[in-house]
């Protein structure tokens, strides 16, 4: 199952399936493989299918007692949790769909199931009896859910346009708009760029009562986990292979899966399991994009190496002729929300080309967030000083390099003055200056991301910074019948990983390189990662070549700004202010289509 969209009625007023099939038609492209609707009494959901091949994933609803449940679910550790059901009374098999199984664990536990709950989810669970609907979404946010409550109804789907489709207004959150000016994104994750329509946070459930009344809860943090040091290093990196192998197994769920691959350390190694949890290295196709003479990498022979040594099919796809467009006679896709993925055609099509291939992708993102080591400050309150002392001396002994313990980094962030920081945290000043202010207050009060001793992973892992990401590879944003998954993104991975010694086993991703030994190969296994060095400054160039119109700002544009004081573009701007012209141009260009549509 792909795209669903719920609504619920007031108790006394029947759903008509006329209102359901109206918001058929957004979901369609991400579910191409049927639809259904169906009603029963002040409840309806429609729903599309994207047929991954294991059809206990097709079903987009599921009953439990007094309780409908309508949802994307994936269910992981299927066995473990069927066991639970068994053992809590419940008719629960392995052959029942997963939004079944998640409709059971949550009428036995209620919002305690997700203490239970492996895997990506964007759910909504209706009573019948009591009439209060809970929202819940995924500890990461993976899965999407848009919501628009109202007096006579509640909308719910986790396909932006469908919400809209459902006649909502579509009124933009001027503070939205700002934060895109500002940073590309809205840093707000519980609401979208129309204000009547809002988001529901990853890792928290959202309850919405009878009379209107709502309660949001966030029910999963980054735990704090105790260091084991116990294991011996053959046993870490065995077990750490055992947990990686059920992550990926459990996101196949499909005949054959597509993995874009870099030639890092990252996507080769899930590309390597995932051959041998399908048993043919033949039904994986790596999907590589190479910008040969824009950016010149070994990127690319690594990944062909790494195909090559593991067995799977390669596809090189060339994205050089894509790059940044606005404002040039090529055509830009539409796009629920603003966009700051400038490089966003490539994406596209690395995304169809892996669709081609097979209806489930794999992405390799984020073991640098999930193996971030601890700086100096984490591991003193993580560990005793004499513990720490030997570590590091064992670590300067074996690896004759010293850990990394970013020490500049805390020192740069004590010494940054607080004023310049407030300054530049309220937007360029040719923002609107109610919006400025407005956004000031948002990030003086905004909660930085905090924890005892692993402070720089859940810096990594906020959700501000990753939703935008997420959105970007989910169905109802690029339209594309492709299920993206991310293996690293598991709760069973990141644990394990909090409870390995952060010295040696989280720097320079030595847990992982470990863990991949004898599954790529050495030069790929041991490459330190680079990226693309210029890429940024490599696009602008191309982008000046393509001989861009002059940008003449809309009306609709100068709602938001000062048109006198954006920065004139030329040879001496900067990188920083180049990128930043060019999000102007796509703010324009969005709510210029916007005004059209």
């Amino acid at each position: 199952m792909s795209g669903y969209a719920v609504v619920i009625r007031r108790p006394t007023v029947n759903i008509a399936p006329e209102e359901l099939h109206a918001l058929l038609p957004p979901m369609r492209q991400r579910g191409p493989h049927g639809d259904s609707v169906v009603t029963q009494g002040a409840f309806g959901v429609a729903s599309t299918l994207l047929d991954v091949g294991d059809p206990r994933l097709a079903p987009a609803w599921a009953s439990s007692g007094t309780l409908i449940v309508a949802g994307h679910v994936r269910v992981d550790a299927r066995g473990a949790l069927v066991h639970e059901l068994q053992h809590a009374g419940a008719h629960a098999s392995e052959d029942d769909s997963d939004i079944q199984l998640f409709a059971l664990a949550w009428s036995h536990w209620g919002d305690h199931a997700l203490e239970r709950m492996l895997g990506d989810f964007s759910a909504v669970i209706y009573d019948r009896e009591s009439h209060v609907t809970t929202l819940v979404r995924d500890p990461f946010g993976v899965r999407m859910l848009f919501y628009h409550a109202a007096p006579d109804r509640l909308v719910a789907s986790n396909t932006l346009a469908a919400v809209l489709g459902a006649g909502v207004s579509r009124e933009l959150d001027e503070d939205a708009i700002a934060d895109f000016i500002a940073e590309g994104l809205n840093e707000d994750p519980s609401t979208t760029t129309f204000r009547a329509v809002r988001r529901v946070p990853a890792a928290h459930w959202l309850r919405i009562h009878p009379d209107g009344r709502e309660e949001l809860r966030r029910y999963w943090e980054l735990p704090v986990v105790s260091i084991d040091r116990s294991r011996p290093h053959d046993t870490i990196v065995a077990e750490f292979r055992a947990v990686l192998d059920a992550s990926v197994h459990d996101r196949i769920r499909a005949p054959r899966v597509t993995v874009f691959m870099s030639g890092g350390l990252d996507s080769p190694t899930l590309a390597a399991i995932a051959a041998r949890a399908l048993g043919d290295p033949a039904l994986v196709v790596a999907c590589t994009a190479h910008l040969p003479t824009l950016v010149p990498t070994e990127d690319t022979e690594r990944a062909r190496l790494a195909a090559a040594t593991i067995g799977v099919s390669h596809v090189i796809s060339d994205v050089e002729q894509y790059g940044y467009h606005e404002g040039t006679a090529y055509s830009l896709p539409s796009t629920p929300e603003p966009c700051d993925e400038l490089d966003l055609l490539a994406v596209f099509a690395q995304l169809r080309l892996a669709s081609s291939y097979a209806p489930v992708a794999f992405w390799g993102e984020d073991p640098d967030a999930v193996l971030a080591p601890p700086h100096l400050g984490d591991l003193l309150r993580g560990s005793a000083v004499p513990r720490l002392g030997l570590d590091i001396l064992s670590y300067l002994w074996r690896q004759r390099a010293r850990p990394y313990l970013q020490i500049r980094d805390l020192l740069r962030a004590r010494l940054r003055r607080p004023s310049t920081s407030d300054e530049k945290s309220a937007g360029p000043p040719w923002l609107r200056a109610d919006l400025r202010e407005r956004r000031a207050e948002r990030v003086r009060a905004r909660r930085e991301p905090t924890h005892p001793t692993r402070g720089e992973v859940a810096r990594r892992l906020e959700q501000i910074y990753w939703q935008p990401f997420l959105e970007l590879l989910d169905a109802g944003f690029h339209g594309i019948p492709l299920d993206v998954r991310l293996p690293f993104l598991d709760l069973r991975v990141i644990e394990f990983a909090l409870a390995a010694p952060p010295i040696p086993w989280m720097q320079r991703k030595f847990l992982l390189r470990e863990a991949a030994r004898g599954l790529i190969p050495e030069s790929v296994r041991l490459a330190p990662k680079r990226g693309l060095p210029g890429v940024y400054d490599a696009r602008l160039a191309q982008w000046r070549s393509r001989s861009p119109a002059p940008f003449v700002p809309s009306d609709a544009l100068a709602q938001f700004i000062d048109l006198r004081g954006i920065p004139k573009l030329d040879q001496s701007s900067s990188t920083a202010e180049a990128l930043m012209h060019l999000r102007l141009r796509v703010l324009d260009r969005w709510l210029g289509a916007r005004g059209e549509s």
